[in-house]
């Protein structure tokens, strides 16, 4: 069946040809025949690349507002801050987010609003009645950034919406999670079941990485050490080297943050057993034999539960709470909690006031700390 996907939009309209294939069309008066003049491009990428070469068309044609009088809300958002957010380097997963909030509850309220028509009193009876703590935060500081915006590109004479809102705390639930006995029980199942998704298994709830950079890393990453640790023992090390991530929006990409960057270490059982399975290709493979789609990676975790699945039977936690997991497994058995945030790609000098530079010895140590409390529960 051919594929087709069409998109409006207030300057023109975009026809998905192909997966990634844009067809974007423009109208631009009319032929001496009379006939509307209509410019044709193709461009090859996200909808959110083919909407931005049809405002790039539409600003060399003079049709992108250069005034605020009468500028409204959503015009303001896809004409000049969605833009922006690309220009400033911003990942596609990220802009994603963006447009998603104000798609489903910043457009139906101010979508045709004019910018300067934005106040203090509608905003707040606006977010107190939004279903969710949480949700209301989100879309109130996507409007406070965007108002913003409009200030700082010259649209609005004062800086608006300055007041604080007060809004109902959003309660921070803390992450299910596993203990060291479940933890060995499904690396023991996993391998059993000689699952595909065992070196995922390893890189998060062995060594702390995000889904994201699991699916990124490839065999050349990981190097395996016999290390000394500070008791005097030796163990097993997998050193993982992090500084990609692989996203459904962005492919492959740079990790999230500078941060994030680092050598995250892995100590037995999941050393063992990350060697033993880490694939020569893609960590994860699809039926292309190409990476797989990471969340087609978590639906095949969520199937590992179903009743004769690997880990049928067992307490059913997301696959990103692996990583939550090896940071309560760290904590757990004593590692430093400076420590522990660098070993996730946290900073530390925001979470804990100053800098941390662990060592490959102090990683492994704490790796090897998570191995001795597995231990204790065998």
């Amino acid at each position: 069946m051919a594929h087709s996907s069409s998109k409006r939009d207030p300057l023109g309209s975009m026809y998905e040809r192909t997966p990634g294939v844009w067809e974007i069309r423009k109208q631009c008066g009319r032929l001496p025949s009379g006939e509307p003049r209509v410019i044709r491009e193709t461009v090859r990428g996200t909808e959110a690349q083919a909407r931005a070469e049809l405002y790039a068309i539409s600003e060399r044609m003079g049709e992108v507002p250069a005034e605020a009088d009468g500028m409204t809300v959503e015009t303001f958002f896809r004409l000049y801050f969605v833009p922006g957010l690309r220009k400033q380097g911003r990942a596609n997963v990220t802009v994603y987010g963006y447009e998603s909030t104000f798609r489903s509850h910043v457009l139906p309220r101010w979508g045709a609003v004019p910018l300067d028509a934005v106040r203090d009193g509608d905003v707040r009876a606006w977010a107190w009645g939004i279903d969710g703590a949480k949700t209301a935060r989100k879309s109130v500081k996507l409007l406070k950034q965007l108002m913003r915006a409009a200030y700082d590109y010259g649209f609005l004479e004062d800086e608006p919406l300055r007041r604080r809102i007060p809004l109902p705390s959003a309660p921070r639930d803390k992450p299910e999670v596993w203990g060291g006995r479940e933890v060995l029980e499904a690396l023991t199942r996993l391998e059993a079941a000689t699952s595909p998704l065992l070196p995922v298994f390893c890189l998060m709830a062995g060594a702390g990485l995000r889904r994201e950079e699991a699916m990124a890393v490839t065999g050349a990453d990981v190097t395996y050490k016999d290390s000394l640790l500070m008791d005097g023992n030796e163990a097993l090390t997998a050193f993982v080297r992090v500084d990609k991530a692989y996203t459904c929006k962005d492919g492959l990409k740079r990790t999230k943050n500078p941060q994030s960057v680092r050598t995250a270490a892995a100590g037995e059982p999941f050393s063992s057993a990350l060697r033993r399975s880490m694939p020569d290709g893609p960590i994860v493979a699809g039926k292309d034999g190409t990476l797989a789609n990471p969340d087609e990676v978590g639906r095949r975790w969520t199937a590992l539960f179903a009743p004769g699945g690997a880990l049928g039977g067992m307490r059913r936690i997301r696959l990103m709470n692996l990583r939550h997991t090896n940071a309560t497994l760290m904590l757990s058995s004593g590692v430093d909690p400076r420590l522990t945030a660098k070993a996730q790609g946290h900073s530390s000098e925001v979470e804990y006031g100053y800098y941390l530079n662990p060592t490959p010895e102090d990683m492994a140590t704490a790796a090897s700390a998570v191995s001795r409390g597995l231990a204790s529960e065998e």
